[in-house]
């Protein structure tokens, strides 16, 4: 089979991160060709190095349109219409494990669109930070690519190509599906964000970064606190580590490198911050299952009129 896979990433600096060099040279060993599609700069000797030695090809973009602007660019590029599957992954997780549990589903599946995980969250859609094409697919997601070209607004991002994209393949009558089912872990929200303690042990093989180095957007958080989240990045690596002893792992000691040095001030905030949310949603909740009851019985009964009817008169002394 004939694959290529488009792996995007953003970052400033001249070295390219650990974690990202772990995640692009385990694609080396699931598709025949892997681009390493990166905003526009001048890469160290070390990192351009890594890329030669594993037989990866750079490609510098201007960055616009996020990840599907990247992968835009490059798929006109490297013309992937003559491959057999198509990878579009982006560096938004830290991959921990190798990928063979997943490529080995895959291979046993009839899908045309594929993904890592799936989520109910605003409608259904398969995730885009993995993404695997096969044949049947490829033209068409190209041909929506071409249609709706780069887009700037991060709101239109997602609406257009992060939720609209799965549905116009599935319009088409293409197959499509997850390794990790939404339904047996988090029926409404996003499950790669508050369900991943329990995938992980079901052997999910990476994990948000976003999770591991605190970068949640400031607009996250209101929805973060009404969840059981455990803000401490410490907490998942232990977990990964006890989960996945028999495997061999990324070495999470190199994110140092990357920059990870985890706030203990703010995660105790955040972590106060959930307990204060949480507790306030429970006592909404409980209140709101007592007196929407009482109010109806209050209203459709009319127990107020009832009660002036038939409490006594009151007495006045002179």
């Amino acid at each position: 089979m004939k694959s290529i896979c488009l792996f995007c990433s953003y970052f400033n600096s001249s070295d390219i991160p650990n974690y990202v060099q772990y995640y692009v040279k385990e694609l080396t060993g699931h598709f025949t060709k892997v681009i390493f599609v990166t905003n526009e700069k001048n890469l160290s000797d070390t990192s351009a190095s890594f890329l030669q030695t594993n037989n990866i090809e750079s490609f510098f973009v201007t960055n616009e349109g996020y990840d599907f602007g990247m992968w835009y660019k490059a798929m006109l590029k490297y013309d992937v219409e003559q491959y057999d599957r198509l990878g579009l992954v982006n560096d938004s997780c830290i991959l921990f494990k190798p990928l063979d549990d997943y490529f080995s589903w895959l291979d046993n599946q009839s899908i045309d669109y594929a993904g890592i995980n799936d989520s109910q969250e605003i409608i259904y859609h398969i995730q885009s930070f993995f993404l695997t094409i096969n044949k049947k697919a490829i033209i068409p997601t190209l041909n929506y690519f071409k249609k709706h070209g780069i887009l700037e607004d991060r709101l239109e991002v997602i609406k257009i190509y992060e939720l609209g994209l799965c549905i116009y393949i599935q319009e088409l009558g293409l197959k499509t599906n997850a390794w990790f089912l939404y339904k047996e872990y988090l029926q409404k929200y996003n499950p790669s964000v508050y369900a991943v303690p329990k995938m992980i042990k079901d052997g999910y093989p990476l994990i948000k970064k976003k999770i591991i180095f605190n970068s949640f957007l400031d607009q996250d958080y209101p929805g973060i606190f009404y969840h059981s989240f455990n803000h401490n990045p410490n907490y998942y690596i232990k977990l990964i580590k006890r989960v996945n002893k028999k495997d061999s792992l990324f070495d999470f000691k190199l994110l140092q490198k990357d920059g990870f040095n985890p706030d203990l001030k703010k995660i105790y905030k955040l972590q106060s911050l959930s307990i204060y949310y949480r507790s306030l949603a429970v006592y909404q909740r409980a209140k709101k299952i007592v007196l929407v009851p009482l109010l109806f019985i209050y209203h459709k009964l009319k127990i107020k009129r009832l009660w002036n009817k038939l409490k006594p008169p009151r007495i006045v002394n002179d």
